[in-house]
């Protein structure tokens, strides 16, 4: 589940857009799956992010007005996360809604449908207390303040702390400020540390260590629609967003619930690795002829074109995140790689003979898990890997579905119903693996029989059927002949089905049998709706 965070000030002109376009950036460098929200009419993070935000099909506003779903609106930028982007059209929205029901939890609800393909969401705020913004803080679980180090900055980060208590209080009790950034820094300004003193009296562990300085290339990076680490990834801005990133995954690691030993000296390596990939002083250069496929690579099957794309975008950007290799006795290649593969071979067919890496001396059992976790928390890594992953977990370290589950950072039942997924047909396997057929397939063909799995994947795969069409193709399949052909629905009672959908806004069946008994099915789907037919079928007296 995605941690959703807010880059919020009422002040304007202290780096808050910048903040949240770089930090989505360094993140993404981590391998974090983020999703940056533009809820500012200027849309400078949408520009910062290299899309025209006058280009938009879509935007946050037709996500807010309820024209499109969420997932329609987003778009993929070139440096490495999602945007749902904005721009002047989102001035108007706040007319359109106000007199709406549930107004202030749009945003939220919208989100809510997707954070679980994210592992960040960061939203970037406008510098004004609107309904807009409103939304945005009821949407999110904490919020980062970036500031200047000045006295009217002082005054300005009061008022904003006084809007998140309310907020707090009347619409999101989990609203929590987990950091203050430092913005603009110079420490040769007297005032900049006599202010920073006042920060770190007041905030204490709050306030980040890392400080973001002044920097002339973080300031050029806007107007080339680039994040600085990708417009300029060896300066000083550059490096001061990756080290917030790492604090940041240092903090939340900090957060979480302890494992034993074992699962503690694995997160504490993999959290040494991501800090230590941000410090370009100690990189080494490795030649890519030193270095082998990693024995405990989960990923079998790794796409040509895949490979072909990030190759160009190599040969363009260069390898943004280091490999990690550790050393072997072997005289040919003396260093296998435990997180990287990918990047090594389209280091390759993009004509590198270099490839920057960090070198670590791991134990057999830390190596087995770092590879499992880093290939496990990828985006692409297909569901059958994933799961031949977390079955290695259960049989070399004996863990536990939850145990896994903890480790990895995904829920209980998406690990059982990943290892789940081994009990297939080894040609549904195959074709899960080549991404033919993807999850919800997947599950939905478990409930056959054996014989029948593979007939019916092909029909999936020949006629291009959703994930519903299949659930709907298996439940006609596991249904007797006899049993299929029910009579229709009286047109009194469609007519009556027809009118309960309209008056409660959603979708209800009735069912019954010729005794005369049924039920009556109305679906919902969020808690709102709940409320909403409640309120009809419960009203107050």
């Amino acid at each position: 589940m995605a941690q959703i965070i807010a880059i919020a000030n009422q002040k304007g002109g202290v780096g808050k857009t910048t903040t949240a376009v770089n930090l989505a950036a360094s993140l993404a460098v981590l391998k974090k799956r983020v999703l940056l929200v533009d809820m500012d009419s200027q849309g400078n993070a949408t520009m910062g992010s290299g899309i025209q935000k006058n280009d938009l099909l879509y935007s946050v506003t037709d996500v807010l007005l309820g024209e499109v779903p969420i997932e329609t609106a987003i778009s993929k930028a070139e440096v490495g996360y999602k945007v749902l982007g904005s721009n002047r059209d989102l001035a108007g929205v706040e007319l359109a809604i106000a007199e709406q029901d549930g107004r202030e939890f749009i945003l939220r609800n919208a989100l809510q449908q997707i954070e679980k393909d994210f592992d960040y969401i960061i939203v970037d705020c406008a510098p004004s207390l609107s309904l807009i913004t409103v939304n945005a803080l009821a949407a999110v679980d904490a919020v980062i303040i970036p500031m200047q180090c000045e006295y009217y900055a002082l005054e300005g980060l009061a008022d904003l702390t006084q809007t998140i208590d309310k907020i707090q209080q009347a619409l999101n009790p989990e609203l929590e400020i987990i950091g203050v950034l430092r913005t603009m820094y110079d420490a040769r300004n007297a005032l900049t540390r006599d202010v920073s003193a006042e920060l770190e009296q007041y905030f204490g562990k709050k306030l980040y260590d890392t400080v973001i300085p002044r920097n002339v290339r973080l300031a050029e990076a806007p107007a080339h629609g680039l994040p600085i680490i990708y417009f300029e990834k060896s300066s000083k801005g550059a490096i001061a967003y990756l080290n917030l990133a790492a604090e940041m995954l240092k903090k939340r690691l900090a957060k979480g619930r302890g494992l034993d030993a074992l699962l503690g000296s694995i997160q504490k390596e993999k959290l040494q690795l991501e800090v230590q990939a941000l410090d370009h002083g100690q990189l080494k250069q490795m030649d890519v002829t030193q270095l082998k496929r990693g024995a405990y690579q989960p990923r079998r099957f790794i796409g040509e074109q895949d490979l072909q794309e990030l190759a160009a975008s190599i040969k363009k950007h260069g390898v943004m995140q280091p490999i990690v290799i550790r050393p072997i006795e072997n005289d040919e290649t003396p260093y296998e790689i435990i997180a990287g593969e990918r990047r090594w071979r389209a280091a390759q067919l993009a004509g590198l003979t270099e490839i920057p890496a960090i070198v670590r001396d791991l134990t057999d059992q830390v190596a087995i898990a770092l590879a499992l976790i880093e290939n496990i928390q990828r985006q692409d890594l297909n569901p059958v890997d994933q799961a031949l992953a977390l079955q290695r977990f259960h049989e070399e370290f004996g863990l536990s579905h939850q145990e896994i589950a903890d480790t990895v950072g995904k829920a209980r039942t998406t690990v059982s119903n990943l290892l789940r997924l081994l009990s297939l047909e080894d040609e549904i396997k195959d074709l899960m693996q080549q991404g033919l057929l993807d999850m919800g397939h997947a599950r939905a063909i478990l409930t056959l029989k054996a014989k029948d799995q593979l007939q019916i994947a092909k029909i999936v795969i020949d006629k291009s059927l959703s994930v519903r069409q299949t659930e709907q193709l298996v439940r006609d399949w596991n249904t007797p002949k006899q049993e299929k052909s029910k009579d229709p629905l009286a047109p009194d009672v469609q007519q009556l089905t027809q009118k309960l959908s309209e008056r409660f806004s959603a979708s209800v069946k009735l069912d019954y049998n010729k005794q005369g008994k049924g039920k009556l099915v109305i679906s919902y789907n969020s808690l709102d709706e709940l409320d909403g037919i409640l309120n009809i079928c419960l009203p107050e007296q």
